[in-house]
């Protein structure tokens, strides 16, 4: 029960994610978070940084999109600039916003798509009900809303028995 919690991978930030190896996996798709996966929660738009992400795993023949549980005013302006698809109000843990998501980027086989969050269970949890591929990053800011704030002690416990059985 408690592996539907657990991440397929748990690296630093998006950075370090290893693109090739997700090539190398016939990864098509790349699904993010937004808040404290790319940018803090109280940042409205992509940085210069996250723009050159982006571009980069366009490159690289990946399609992307952003899956989150914020309000369409937040998500469409974080994505107007990066010319991406994207579901707000996603219903994380839930998997109809990820599987609309999957449909829209055009992905054939649901299982060629990987969903990279800040957070066990939403993020992680969405992408193993799912079924696809899972990366947990390191929040980006340590301030988060009240309701993740709230969720961070019991998630820190989860990771550490992730990190145990790793």
């Amino acid at each position: 029960m408690i592996r539907k919690f657990f991440p397929e991978k748990y690296v630093e930030s998006v950075y370090a994610i290893d693109l090739e190896k997700l090539k190398n996996d016939k990864i098509e798709a790349v699904i993010f978070d937004i808040d404290n996966t790319l940018v803090p929660y109280f940042v409205p738009n992509a940085n210069a940084r996250i723009k050159k992400l982006f571009l980069k795993i366009k490159e690289k023949g990946f399609k992307v999109g952003i899956l989150s549980n914020n309000k369409e005013r937040r998500v469409s302006l974080f994505c107007r600039d990066l010319n991406i698809e994207y579901v707000h109000k996603a219903g994380k843990p839930g998997v109809k916003g990820l599987g609309r998501l999957i449909k829209k980027l055009g992905v054939k086989n649901h299982k060629n798509t990987v969903i990279i969050g800040d957070q066990v269970f939403t993020d992680v949890l969405c992408g193993n009900r799912m079924g696809i591929h899972t990366i947990l990053v390191k929040p980006v800011s340590k301030k988060d809303d009240f309701g993740t704030w709230l969720k961070r002690g019991i998630e820190s416990f989860v990771i550490s028995l992730y990190l145990k059985k790793r």
